[in-house]
């Protein structure tokens, strides 16, 4: 585990240096807004399509290979691939044609030299759907079959590559940025895919006759998918309500998330990964008043590390975007802005870790259901503040909005939990 969290640490670092290489080449410019919502649906589609996998076939597979040996997983596995990579070539080619009739609704503020723009790039973009959703996929193979490093390692091609691409030929512009993200993607994906080959993890696929098993992990997959599309609806709406604010939004927003988003990666990493399977034997073994002081001792720990930190990013915001940012295309001005946004990103920190944190006690309570009641609670509450916000603060609204959706959603959760720990101890013991 802990290698693990270096290598996700050092993932981390390595997209911070591409973001400053990107920033440096393009600022808050009108061709990164283009990229940025070029971007937007195939990152949407390959998370809710192909992030949808893993919760749907690692139980399944790792089920089948202990019941019926590696030849059938191997089978079961070749045969998800197929299908998950035909299911990413379909979205593909639907969003290809649909390209030109939902692109200007994300880009709403954008005028038709931008527009242009912004088609080209999402045409250009679009093979990364398959080769990331590939990748994701294998990822989830090799997790399952506790090979965690070399999943949690690869990670780390893409934005090196970017920064590769742009260093060595920024003359190209924005197209630089295109060729790094699918160089990197296929990479990725060859070096996963390849790791499955040389582990012999693969077997051979069944299409004409399945795997009785592709049909649980099929079941399992579809309200997945829903989960997903739900969850990360959010971030789509965030990013289609600032192409309709003035030039340099779309930039702004992104700029503005990359520092908070990193430091509460790297926090939900340390705090929130080991509590579900401690969550969990307390819940078995009914050992509530354990489970009471264990939840305490963590909300202690984020109140007392998270929140003072919080505030030092807070007073230190514009040094911190003007030391990472502020050189090349990305000025002074910009600085100001992004570092305004940045303020009120930060606001939501403690309320997404701890958030984070009744989750996992929520899934470990079995009340996963009430989890994506939280979500849809999330994505109307975060669309209605956008309105109301950027209307009086701009950009910097919208992501004030999303930390007063994470404050209320946290409060509700922790409800949540209370209510569903009364119902569990006022439950009679199984025999």
């Amino acid at each position: 585990m802990v290698t693990v969290a270096a290598m996700t640490l050092l993932v981390k670092v390595v997209a911070t240096g591409k973001d400053v290489a990107v920033a440096n080449a393009f600022g808050t410019a009108s061709v990164m807004d283009a990229f940025l919502i070029a971007f937007l649906l195939p990152s949407y589609a390959i998370t809710v399509v192909a992030g949808a996998v893993p919760a749907a076939f690692i139980p399944v597979y790792i089920k089948v290979r202990a019941r019926e040996g590696a030849q059938a997983a191997g089978s079961l596995l070749s045969t998800v691939l197929l299908a998950g990579a035909a299911g990413l070539l379909g979205v593909t080619i639907i969003l290809a044609g649909l390209g030109r009739q939902v692109l200007p609704l994300l880009g709403g503020g954008f005028d038709s030299a931008t527009l242009q723009v912004t088609t080209a790039l999402f045409l250009l973009l679009l093979p990364g759907i398959l080769l990331q959703g590939v990748a994701t996929i294998a990822a989830a193979a090799l997790n399952a079959t506790d090979r965690y490093l070399l999943a949690s390692t690869v990670p780390v091609v893409t934005p090196l590559a970017i920064t590769v691409a742009l260093l060595s030929d920024v003359s190209r512009g924005i197209l630089a940025l295109v060729v790094g993200t699918l160089i990197g993607m296929l990479i990725e994906a060859t070096l996963l895919v390849g790791a499955l080959h040389k582990r012999d993890l693969l077997g051979r696929p069944q299409v004409m006759n399945p795997h009785p098993a592709l049909r649980e992990v099929g079941a399992q997959y579809l309200p997945a998918v829903v989960g997903s599309a739900v969850m990360s609806g959010a971030s789509l709406i965030d990013m289609a309500m600032a192409g309709s604010l003035t030039a340099g939004s779309v930039s702004v927003l992104s700029f503005g998330s990359k520092l908070v988003m990193g430091v509460l990666g790297i926090g939900v990493l340390a705090l929130a990964t080991p509590i579900l399977p401690l969550f969990s034997r307390h819940v078995e073994a009914r050992e509530w008043n354990a489970l009471g002081s264990t939840i305490r001792w963590f909300v202690t720990v984020v109140v007392s590390v998270v929140v003072p930190m919080t505030l030092i990013l807070i007073w230190f915001s514009e040094d911190l975007v003007r030391l990472l940012f502020e050189r090349g295309a990305f000025d002074a001005g910009d600085t100001r802005i992004v570092a305004r946004v940045q303020v009120m990103y930060l606001l939501q920190a403690p309320f997404y870790v701890l958030g984070v944190m009744g989750v996992r006690l929520l899934s470990a309570l079995g009340r996963n259901a009430l989890v994506m009641w939280v979500s849809v609670l999330n994505l109307v509450s975060n669309a209605l503040g956008n309105l109301l916000l950027m209307r009086v603060m701009g950009v910097a609204g919208i992501a004030l909005s999303t930390s007063i959706v994470y404050f209320i959603s946290c409060m509700v959760i922790f409800a949540l939990v209370r209510s569903s720990l009364r119902r569990l101890q006022m439950a009679p013991v199984p025999l």
